[in-house]
């Protein structure tokens, strides 16, 4: 599912458009600029929920569904996983692991790790200075889980990731997919060499049968680069680094009629682009929001769901435009966007029927199971300002 519309590549860079679909891993929010340059591997997840609308909580702002994958965390038992795979009509290679348990009684470990190598089904004609259908992927995950038992309600938890992604510069095409040929006169293909790194802290509380605390704080780093294969050659590097705080304060009473949450989200994120030799720019992106969500049992099958936000989103961007040399960039032509902020309240409504019986739920999140059905009405309504300070600028 890629739902990105006309906002795709450079129309993205250069006009700060949103995805349509929002992706967290792990509570982190995944990097977009036009496309996905590095991958999320399922290998090792616990869960994905693909969640209608723009349900809370909000992340950085997005136009539609979103997409959030939670992968598997350290067991106080020891266990070990391998998986290995081939396709032989591109050559490609896939071996994954992950090993857990303890290390003490109150603190445990998991490892996870797979990589990727071969070629794309893309076929590239021609003389290349590389192989432009090479894929090559890895990715490193550790967590470390501490339940220390002067507190029994707490539950800690670390978590640090590596990905990487080198080779095709695209894994999608259009066209006629039953003859996957590069057809332009020229060859122009791009190398990619991009990575994410990401640090997280994960703490919960359960201070009764009813009430638990969750708080979230992470960091991460990406790195979007690619080169091409033109005289004179074009590269872009896109450094991202992100900052993700997210405060939430559940109730759940084990067989109640009404369950809830209530939680804060802040988001800050620092771009700094080099499309050499032709533009360079840096962004600034901050997101704030207050969310709210309860859940009201109507009987055996019926329940209905109130969620509540109100986000506010503010960004500032100062591109340059236009190369005195290969390395150097005019500044007469720079831009300057001190200010865009966007704020907007919302309130959705979802009458949900069930199969099976109605119980409060709380923090967890309904999710749909093989062989459960469910049937969901989805009423949004939003009412929201923007607010906009900018100073013109003029391109040579």
């Amino acid at each position: 599912m890629e739902g990105t519309g006309p906002g795709t590549g450079y129309n993205t860079l250069v006009s700060g458009s949103r995805p349509r679909v929002s992706t967290t891993v792990d509570g982190m929010s995944e990097s977009w600029n036009g496309q996905r340059y590095v991958d999320a591997s399922p290998w090792d997840v616990e869960q994905i929920e693909v969640l209608r609308g723009r349900n809370p909580p909000p992340g950085p702002q997005h136009h539609g569904r979103r997409h959030r994958g939670q992968h598997q965390g350290p067991d106080l038992r020891l266990g070990r996983r391998a998986a290995a795979g081939y396709e032989d009509k591109d050559g490609k290679v896939t071996l994954a692991g992950m090993i857990s348990g303890p290390i003490t009684d109150e603190l445990a470990f998991r490892i996870a790790a797979e990589g990727l190598n071969g070629h794309s089904y893309v076929d590239y004609p021609g003389a290349m200075p590389w192989d432009a259908s090479e894929v090559k992927h890895s990715s490193f995950r550790g967590k470390l889980l501490w339940k220390p038992s002067a507190l029994p309600g707490l539950t800690a938890k670390l978590t640090v990731s590596h990905r990487k992604n080198k080779g095709e510069y695209l894994n999608y095409v259009d066209g006629n997919y039953f003859d996957y040929q590069y057809h332009r006169l020229s060859t122009e293909a791009r190398y990619q060499d991009s990575f994410n790194n990401t640090v997280s802290t994960d703490l919960q509380y359960q201070f009764n049968d009813a009430w638990s605390a969750h708080l979230l704080l992470g960091h991460a780093d990406n790195v979007s680069a690619f080169k091409d294969s033109d005289t004179p050659a074009f590269g872009m590097r896109l450094d991202e680094k992100s900052n993700t705080a997210e405060a939430r304060l559940a109730y759940a009473p084990q067989n109640g009629w009404i369950s809830g949450m209530v939680g804060v989200y802040y988001y800050d994120r620092d771009q700094d682009m080099n499309a050499s030799p032709r533009v360079a720019a840096k962004d600034k992106l901050k997101t704030e929001a207050l969310y709210g969500e309860t859940t009201l049992a109507l009987g055996d099958k019926w329940s209905l769901n109130l969620a509540a936000a109100r986000n506010a989103r503010c960004s500032a961007a100062t591109p340059r435009w236009g190369p005195d040399s290969a390395t150097k960039l005019r500044p007469a032509t720079t831009s300057a966007k001190p200010c865009s902020c966007q704020g907007r309240p919302e309130l959705q409504v979802q009458p949900v029927h069930h199969a099976g019986p109605v119980g409060a739920q709380g923090l967890q999140r309904r999710r749909f199971r093989p062989g459960q059905r469910q049937q969901v009405l989805h009423l949004q309504q939003g009412t929201g300002h923007r607010l906009r300070a900018e100073q013109p600028f003029h391109l040579p």
